[in-house]
């Protein structure tokens, strides 16, 4: 009974091992409390309508604060937020994906690009799946900022 369990549980470990090597299960980020990601975001050629408020502040503690306009200080909309994965390209930049719930309860899966200078803030979101390009060009919802 015991060499029974023994091996199930080791055939377990296998599949579960074999599985990550393969690249079918990832571990969860852990974001830190330093992320690129944080702080205060602007670009003053948006209108503030809709999905292009002209400010917003990202929170370490999972929260996104958005300001129709960059000069008032009341808060237009908010969203809960998690970062999903993180890493960095050739170039230096980083990228992260997130998944956010809007206040409303829209769900929406966001890939996003920090700039290798830290001062560019670029992304692209989807309710259904993570984006798997940032392109202006094609994107209705493409978004572009800089930090404060």
């Amino acid at each position: 009974m015991k060499s029974l369990l023994a091996l199930i549980l080791c055939l377990v470990l296998v599949a579960i091992s074999g599985s990550a090597l393969a690249g079918g299960y990832r571990m969860p980020y852990v974001a830190t409390d330093k992320e690129e990601l944080y702080g205060t975001w602007v670009n003053m050629d948006f209108a503030g309508i809709g999905r292009r408020p002209q400010k917003m502040i990202i929170y370490p503690d999972g929260r996104i604060e958005y300001f129709r306009s960059a000069a008032v200080e009341r808060v237009s909309h908010k969203v809960r937020y998690l970062i999903a994965r993180k890493w960095s390209d050739p170039e230096g930049n980083i990228w992260y994906k997130s998944h956010w719930v809007h206040s409303a309860g829209v769900e929406c899966f966001e890939l996003i690009k920090i700039s290798n200078s830290g001062k560019t803030y670029e992304s692209a979101y989807d309710t259904h799946e993570y984006p798997t390009k940032i392109d202006p060009a094609e994107d209705d919802y493409y978004r572009i900022y800089y930090r404060e």
